[in-house]
């Protein structure tokens, strides 16, 4: 597994948790505050949310690792 694919893995897991009421208020502000360091908008939210759409173009490097 390269970095990208585990900080994708792990961000779909904070997204999951979120869903699912894991998290705080204050406490779902900050990892969306630390997933918007990694992430720039739409094209990640994409391929975070829809991830099968977008392997075919694994060209693109959309994550700032």
């Amino acid at each position: 597994m390269e970095q990208k694919e585990a900080l994708v893995l792990i961000i779909r897991g904070i997204m999951l948790a979120q869903k699912r009421g894991a998290y705080e208020l204050t406490e779902a502000e900050a990892l969306s505050k630390a997933i918007k360091c990694f992430t720039t908008e739409k094209e990640e939210k994409n391929e975070i949310l829809n991830p099968q759409k977008n392997q075919s173009n694994n060209s693109e490097n959309s994550f700032i690792i």
